[in-house]
């Protein structure tokens, strides 16, 4: 993650103004564990740990931020870009209307291991048709919101998004491949209660799911993420989840 615009996201020390994903890039959709028919749901629970940049220098002139940061003994490190370590929780979540139209949304929260706190928030109308046996094809649109703090600064970002991808069933395995971008509409910088417009920075996010049914309506899910395009404020290198989704 790199930190160039600061918005929020999808992991990662990568908060800082718009470029992260907001969309953060990606729900999935299409990749249930099951064919249904009628209206059915799920929620999916993940523990997420990855790498993420912070690009310093976008900060430039805020008080001896920008081209700096405070180490941990609170001495200056004149170093442009950083990259940290970082953990949170993601919440994934969606109606499927069985006529291949599904509502999915996802929230995550993640902390860098020098305190920045990263909150992204999405939701994404996808349509899915099946192109060969067990293979499908989607795309979607939706709306995805960041927000992210660090020291004394706050940074917020909307953005419209569209992803497209591909999804499979194999006996009891399911999984996915999307492009989620990001088109960033607004950014803002809050400083000591001083509110600054910031560039509006498009992101892009690739990111692949796999799952194993372990009985009809649970199943352990894994997820692997990394930001493509958009050269942000905080940038995520990769973020990889681990879970649980339970199906209703």
């Amino acid at each position: 993650m790199k930190i160039n615009n600061p918005i929020i996201s999808s992991t990662v020390a990568s908060l800082v103004l718009s470029g992260f994903a907001i969309a953060g890039p990606s729900t999935t959709a299409a990749a249930q564990p099951a064919a249904t028919s009628g209206i059915t749901g799920y929620v999916e629970v993940s523990g997420v740990t990855g790498s993420g940049t912070l690009n310093a220098g976008g900060l430039g002139g805020l008080g001896g931020l920008g081209g700096g940061l405070l180490g941990g003994d609170g001495s200056a490190t004149d170093v442009s870009e950083v990259s940290e370590d970082v953990s949170g929780a993601r919440v994934n979540g969606g109606l499927l209307f069985g006529n291949g139209l599904s509502l999915d949304g996802r929230f995550e929260n993640v902390d860098s291991e020098s305190g920045i706190n990263l909150q992204q928030a999405r939701v994404l109308l996808n349509y899915t048709q099946e192109i060969a046996p067990g293979v499908s094809a989607f795309a979607g649109v939706g709306y995805g919101a960041e927000q992210s703090e660090m020291l004394i600064i706050d940074l917020n970002s909307q953005a419209i998004l569209a992803n497209v991808g591909i999804s499979f069933t194999s006996g009891q395995f399911f999984g996915s491949a999307v492009y989620t971008h990001a088109f960033t509409t607004s950014a803002t910088m809050n400083l000591l209660g001083t509110s600054t417009s910031m560039d509006e920075i498009d992101v892009g996010y690739l990111e692949a799911n796999v799952g194993y049914r372990l009985t009809e309506k649970l199943s352990a899910v894994a997820s692997i993420e990394t930001q493509v395009t958009g050269d942000s404020m905080i940038e995520k290198d990769w973020l990889a989840g681990l879970g649980l989704r339970f199906g209703f």
